[in-house]
Parts: C-alpha cells; sequence; structure tokens
C-alpha cells in the first residue's frame, strides 16, 4: 500500500519557493516561504507562509484496514510591509501555483491589514490517491 500521509507540505513548500523564486527574484530578493508554527513578525519580505491543516481520510477499502486517498488542506498567508498590492500580486502567484497542482481554492485570498503590515490569506484542498503525485 502506498503511503497517503506523506509529507505534502514539504513538497508544497518546494514548488512554492522555485516557482515564487524565479518569478520574484529581481522584485523581491527577499522573498522567502516559511512553515514556522507561529508568525509574529516576518524578519524578510514579502513571507509566504504554509501550513498543512488537515488530512481527512477518504475511500477506505471493505475491509477497512487501509487508507485509499486523503482530503489534504492548505493555509498559504503573504505578508508584506511595503503594500497591500504587492501581498495581493504574490497571493495570486500562490493560487497560480497551487491550481497547477490541481488544488481547489476554497477560500480564495482575501485581504488583511495587522499593524501595517499587509496579508492575504488563501486556503485550498485536494483529493490525494494513495498513488497520487502532486
Amino acid at each position: 500500500m502506498a503511503e497517503v500521509f506523506q509529507d505534502y507540505e514539504s513538497e508544497v513548500v518546494t514548488r512554492l519557493t522555485y516557482y515564487l523564486g524565479k518569478e520574484y527574484s529581481a522584485r523581491f530578493p527577499d522573498l522567502q516561504v516559511v512553515t514556522d508554527d507561529l508568525i509574529t513578525r516576518p524578519s524578510k519580505w514579502p513571507t509566504v507562509w504554509c501550513r498543512a491543516i488537515q488530512n481527512v481520510e477518504r475511500d477506505r477499502d471493505l475491509e477497512a484496514d487501509r487508507i485509499n486517498g486523503v482530503m489534504s488542506t492548505f493555509q498559504i498567508e503573504v505578508y508584506d510591509n511595503a503594500s497591500q498590492e504587492n501581498a495581493k500580486d504574490v497571493g495570486n502567484s500562490v493560487t497560480a501555483i497551487m491550481k497547477s497542482m490541481a488544488f481547489d481554492g476554497i477560500q480564495l485570498p482575501e485581504k488583511d491589514t495587522v499593524s501595517g503590515v499587509w496579508r492575504v490569506i488563501g486556503r485550498y484542498r485536494r483529493y490525494i490517491a494513495a498513488d497520487d503525485a502532486l
């Protein structure tokens, strides 16, 4: 049986780091993707925070002794201290990258500002079968 509870978070973070770095290396040389449990104030701008928040079992076999797939959910937040437009732009790119991995946006990026820091929040969900690849 394939392991359905493998570390998809690291694969998503790797792709976000690669594609966002490729797209924004000139404009945002300090852009970073992090998975820290708590962000109080990022040290670099923009910062993309990625967290796998749910893996819910789906499609077990008839004997109920195997998991054939999971519904996986990620919350991704973009922080920027310069402008709402920067956070929104990077957030839209995050959505495009997640869509390229067949994730559905269940809460597409919404804007928020906290203490002069712009934040864009998005949630993405996808069913991942036992033998799927992202």
